[in-house]
């Protein structure tokens, strides 16, 4: 092994020493956590307190800012860490919980339904800087649908456009004109929130389709704001799947929604 692989050797070893700190760090915050939760519960004190979490984001993003961490990222970790704090004292003192506020993550990508794929693509190039990772075709039993997949930063657009003018895009776009087709949200446990959800009268399309570790499931259309709803759950590493996204085509087909 040459001086250069053992310096980065040595320097991934202080990394994974750190990281056990973080990780020892974080199960030391929340068990405190779960103590809190007990004096707010004997205390019949509510779990949010805004006034207090707004001080405390402030006051870690000046002493990020002061390690010289940017402000952005420190936000970010600790909205992370304080959602998951409301969930550990909600669980403790029995308060009941909407599955989507303890599961929902993150806005996964946004669907967006475009009358021409290459003008949408370069508008969301040139004008607002994204970059397009992905492109591909799917076509279904009567049908198909072009898509493209532009990203900038953590956000996530996918353009689809109909191959026919009876493309459920197509069709969609006749109803509803063109801009927000879908918001796909990702959260931790797919399957508990399809439980749930069809428990409060939530309509599917489907199945909870998965390929390779991502699993995707998709709501009917709301039909007074027009929107329909992802829940994704990724077990894996790709952005989409083809195969899901073709069963899901297949079924809005057969049952001629959109």
């Amino acid at each position: 092994m040459s001086d250069d692989h053992a310096g980065l050797a040595a320097l991934r070893q202080q990394l994974d020493e750190i990281d056990s700190e973080l990780l020892s760090l974080l199960a030391k915050r929340f068990d405190v956590i779960r103590k809190v939760a007990e004096l707010k519960k004997d205390g019949k004190i509510a779990i949010m307190q805004p006034e207090r979490m707004a001080a405390i984001m402030a006051s870690r993003a000046a002493q990020g800012e002061a390690l010289g961490l940017q402000p952005a990222l420190i936000k970010r970790l600790w909205q992370a860490i304080i959602r998951e704090a409301c969930t550990i004292e909600r669980k403790a003192i029995g308060e009941g919980e909407h599955t989507l506020q303890a599961q929902a993550v993150r806005i996964d990508h946004i669907a967006i339904a475009v009358r021409d794929l290459d003008q949408a693509i370069k508008f969301y190039e040139e004008s607002l800087g994204f970059s397009m990772v992905e492109r591909w075709s799917i076509e279904g039993a009567f049908s198909g649908m072009n898509a493209a997949v532009l990203e900038a930063g953590n956000v996530t657009f996918v353009l689809v456009e109909g191959t026919s003018e009876n493309s459920n895009v197509s069709l969609y776009i006749d109803s509803y004109g063109p801009g927000v087709q879908h918001v796909a949200v990702e959260v931790d446990d797919i399957d508990g929130v399809r439980g749930e959800l069809s428990a409060r009268n939530f309509g599917f399309i489907g199945g909870i389709y998965e390929v390779g570790g991502l699993k995707q499931m998709f709501s009917r259309r709301d039909e007074n704001s027009g929107m329909q709803i992802e829940i994704v759950s990724r077990g894996s590493s790709a952005r989409f799947e083809k195969d899901n996204v073709r069963s899901l085509f297949e079924i809005m087909e057969r049952e001629g929604v959109y």
